[in-house]
């Protein structure tokens, strides 16, 4: 695209942009980056801080708040899937095993901000203005074939299913797991609830046509 000689990569956490003066930007734009964020205040204030006047911050986050999940509703491990705790009764201590083994990102970082959130952290950091559309959506997960979903890990910074399963599992366990699974990951049995957020927030003066 010829447009390398344009371009500066450096590497740094959102909370700490040091490496950016103050004022120098535009726009900051991100993608599923402050779901991984523990301090997303911390982050926006310095998106603020490296924005010129009139500038803005465009950001897509995917909403995980444990608030969509119903009491009687348990998460798995693998898929997208959420089932009633009756029917993985059978597997229900493995399942609970998995999921409180993921990681080194806390599923609380994970969950800790909706829309609302998102919003008021906006207006803590700073920007003048924020606009904001919600997309939720809920229906059954899609059937797919459970060795596949083993090898895809539900977060970049998360082993996968499987290779987690090597370490907490025995033999008998792995297999008991997978078998009672088996039917009703393939089968779609389960409900997936995806909600995200795209987020617009102006540093002042805003734009007369912020659109």
């Amino acid at each position: 695209m010829g447009v390398t000689d344009r371009c500066e990569f450096i590497e740094v956490s959102a909370e700490n942009l040091s490496a950016i003066a103050t004022e120098s930007i535009n726009v900051v734009t991100t993608r599923s980056v402050l779901i991984y964020v523990e301090d997303k205040l911390r982050a926006l204030k310095e998106f603020y801080r490296v924005l010129k006047p009139g500038g803005r911050t465009a950001l897509f986050e995917t909403v995980n708040r444990k608030e969509q999940w119903r009491p009687s509703e348990i998460w798995p491990g693998v898929g997208v899937g959420l089932y009633r705790v009756e029917e993985i009764e059978p597997v229900r201590d493995l399942a609970v095993r998995l999921v409180s083994s993921l990681g080194s990102i806390p599923l609380k970082t994970m969950t800790s901000a909706g829309h609302t959130e998102y919003l008021h952290m906006c207006e803590d950091a700073g920007f003048a203005a924020t606009y904001m559309d919600l997309y939720i959506a809920s229906g059954p997960a899609p059937p797919a074939k459970i060795e596949s979903l083993l090898k895809v890990s539900p977060n970049p910074l998360w082993p996968t299913p499987s290779e987690l399963m090597d370490k907490i599992f025995s033999a008998e366990e792995w297999t008991h797991f997978i078998e009672y699974m088996r039917p009703l990951v393939e089968s779609g049995k389960g409900i997936a609830r995806l909600s995200s957020v795209f987020i617009w927030a102006f540093k002042a003066p805003i734009p007369e046509k912020p659109w």
